[in-house]
């Protein structure tokens, strides 16, 4: 089975650091019920800079709301 995609899990929360810590800790340790009754397995070896890094960037996949021009 597959999950949702990038862009619906970016339109469905808002890109702040919040957001960040909580989608984080979810790849790290899994999770269930946002989706469906479907688990997302976790994945206790991704450190959580490297799991900041993923989820900061599937939250820039938000055509609704693109993130801001950072310079």
């Amino acid at each position: 089975m597959v999950g949702p995609a990038y862009t619906a899990v970016a339109e469905k929360y808002p890109q702040d650091q919040n957001t960040v810590n909580m989608l984080s800790q979810k790849v790290i340790n899994g999770g269930s019920g946002v989706w469906g009754a479907v688990p997302m397995a976790p994945h206790p070896a991704i450190p959580l800079a490297d799991a900041n890094k993923i989820v900061k960037y599937i939250l820039t996949l938000n055509s609704k709301s693109p993130p801001a021009n950072s310079k």
